[in-house]
């Protein structure tokens, strides 16, 4: 049987399936809505190489210098003005160009991933993870502003010229946008509002017939099946508390909502910089991603709270109010 293992969630999945031609596994990747989850697909072997060359200071010191590169190409970025004056072609060009920048950023971007640095968190200083860690935040912060305009403006004014939906664009691919006027059949689309999936085996894309998409949903479904009440993770800051549990969902994460989570331990997919403000007096921190540079890392540190990252199942499997047991020191969760 395929071996599954967990890469991430998005709430933008046309962003993801685009960028995960980067990939250097095999991956699946199945859309419910605007809800996307990644698998990478079999063995984790090409991940080695990399992970050997992050032992070396060397190769650090380059990654570090290309990732500020890359941050500069995406602040420099001229987006094409007057939209609305550029014709189909013109503006499906200027998509084009935008998502090859995006393209090249991932390439780098990507070896800041969790998988890679497995193991290397007693090799790497805490002032290198701290710069590598603001770095790769910075990084995103600049990506998802550059995506910004290529979705919801670019793609708004496509939508404009073609008279298709803007929600539709979630379910199409990169190719079949580039495409345009020729559309997907109805019937595609219609399918794909519900549920759609990609996959990527031997360097070839494809989207994923309905048995496959079965095969892989039941395949999750097993790897997600919590045994005796106990998961782990990444520990990225010691300790051990017991609390109750405040799930938030990232999507559900903005500037205008208000969350209370003193004296409880907050469940979340990812944690996000319009939670930080809330952070004061939270006993601790469970994430699904993560890794050795992520923003949880970042704010564990800085509030002190002990903290596990890339549990892979935590927002699935625990619930609000539930009692659990936080133990950072060994990067176990148990249910109470």
């Amino acid at each position: 049987m395929e071996k599954l293992t967990f890469a991430f969630r998005e709430y933008s999945p046309l962003y993801w399936a685009i960028l995960a031609n980067n990939s250097k596994t095999d991956y699946i990747f199945i859309t419910k809505g605007k809800d996307s989850v990644c698998y990478y697909l079999g063995s984790l072997k090409k991940f080695d190489k990399v992970r050997k060359n992050l032992q070396h200071k060397k190769f650090r010191e380059k990654l570090i210098q290309d990732i500020k590169n890359n941050n500069k190409l995406l602040q420099n970025y001229k987006h094409a003005p007057n939209l609305s004056k550029l014709n189909l072609k013109e503006l499906q060009k200027s998509f084009k160009a935008g998502i090859e920048l995006a393209l090249k950023w991932q390439k780098t971007y990507h070896l800041t991933e969790e998988e890679y640095w497995k193991g290397l968190e007693d090799s790497i200083s805490e002032s290198e993870q701290k710069e590598l860690t603001h770095l790769r935040f910075e990084s995103k912060k600049l990506i998802r502003k550059h995506w910004k305009h290529l979705v919801h403006d670019i793609l708004e004014e496509i939508s404009r010229k073609t008279q298709i939906d803007l929600d539709d664009f979630w379910n199409y691919t990169y190719e079949e946008i580039l495409k345009l006027p020729k559309k997907p059949s109805t019937k595609s689309i219609n399918s794909r509002r519900k549920e759609w999936g990609l996959i990527k085996t031997k360097n070839k894309k494809r989207l994923m017939t309905n048995k496959e998409l079965q095969k892989y949903q039941k395949l999750i479904a097993k790897e997600t099946k919590l045994e005796n009440k106990e998961f782990s993770g990444l520990p990225v800051h010691k300790g051990e508390v017991i609390g109750i549990v405040k799930v938030i969902r990232s999507r559900d994460i903005n500037q205008d909502k208000v969350f209370d989570l003193k004296n409880k331990i907050l469940v979340t997919e990812m944690t996000k910089p319009e939670l930080v403000p809330f952070l004061g007096g939270c006993l601790g921190i469970i994430t699904d991603e993560g890794g050795l540079l992520c923003h949880a890392s970042i704010v564990a540190r800085e509030f002190n709270i002990p903290c596990i990252v890339g549990t892979k199942i935590a927002t699935k499997v625990l619930k609000n109010n539930t009692k659990v047991k936080l133990d950072a020191n060994t990067g176990k969760v148990s249910i109470l």
